[in-house]
């Protein structure tokens, strides 16, 4: 009989018993011998040498508390166990600026600048100097639209207080304004072991830009779209799963948004085969890291 392996899958202390979403893979991987035990990522009570895999999940909210996430993902990769995705790749995926490494590599993004924490910048001009009429502001560490705002040329003096308060805190990116997020809305395109397995449309909710706490829905994407979306998947070192956030028209151009590879929602629930593809990747990186 084959050993039972157990695996964590890492998440944080708001969902401890793991997200709805990702709970719908436990029964396949049960009935591969596959046991999950959910992990919350600061607990130091964890064994974490004592699980054949780690999986980070659902550990939304490392962005509030980076330096100690980043202290983390170093102490499981000094001790040499088995994480996916990468440490490597995380301690990379973590900061925003990945986005201007996939630019210098060819992908089209929107329109970016960089800001170093504690500068000082008169928004307006610095808005003026960029060609920049409509920006959203937002952490270079981040997620879920956590301090993500939208300013303009018109607002912008209003908004220079708190963009100051904001680049006190973090690094700042501002990036010009895509109407197509709202117009044409968000693709998701979401892999495993670099096999496209499902994706999503996702709309802003009412007038937002942004799309977190939107709707979304199953679709099967342009042949555009899915190269493109390989495109980047391939770009990076071999991961258990990614996500690809693409707007664009399926005819013409796309615009990568997002290449999601810490703790991104999967849509489990949105295709009948995605949480059996998600564990037939699980069960061959556990098989991978036995033959090492």
């Amino acid at each position: 009989m084959t050993p039972t392996k157990r695996i964590a899958f890492v998440t944080y202390s708001e969902k401890p018993r793991l997200t709805d979403d990702d709970r719908l893979v436990l029964p396949h991987l049960a009935n591969r011998g596959i046991t999950v035990l959910p992990a919350v990522w600061n607990d130091k009570t964890v064994p974490w040498s004592q699980f054949d895999l780690v999986v980070l999940r659902s550990c939304w909210d490392y962005h509030h508390k980076p330096d100690e996430f980043r202290q983390f993902i170093l102490e499981l990769e000094h001790e040499r166990i088995p994480l996916f995705n990468p440490a490597a790749v995380v301690k990379w995926n973590m900061d925003k600026h990945y986005l201007r490494d996939l630019s210098e590599t060819g992908f089209r993004i929107a329109p970016t600048v960089w800001l170093e924490k504690n500068k000082s910048v008169n928004l307006r001009e610095f808005m003026i100097a960029s060609h920049v009429e409509k920006a959203v502001i937002k952490p270079t560490i981040g997620a879920e639209g956590d301090g993500t705002w939208l300013t303009t040329l018109d607002t912008a003096d209003d908004d220079q207080s708190r963009f100051e308060s904001a680049l006190q805190q973090n690094d700042l990116m501002l990036q010009q304004f895509v109407g197509s997020v709202c117009e044409l809305r968000e693709w998701s395109l979401v892999f495993f072991n670099g096999k496209y397995s499902h994706s999503v449309l996702k709309k802003p909710k009412g007038s937002d830009f942004k799309i977190h706490g939107g709707s979304f829905e199953s679709i099967t994407p342009s042949p555009l779209f899915l190269s493109e979306a390989q495109s980047v998947i391939h770009c990076v070192p071999p991961c258990l799963y990614g996500r690809v956030d693409l707007v664009g028209d399926p005819g013409s151009q796309t615009m990568i948004m997002e290449l999601e590879l810490i703790e991104p929602l999967l849509y489990l629930g949105t295709n009948e085969r995605a949480s059996e593809n998600f564990s037939n990747a699980i069960a061959d990186s556990l098989a991978a890291q036995s033959r090492r």
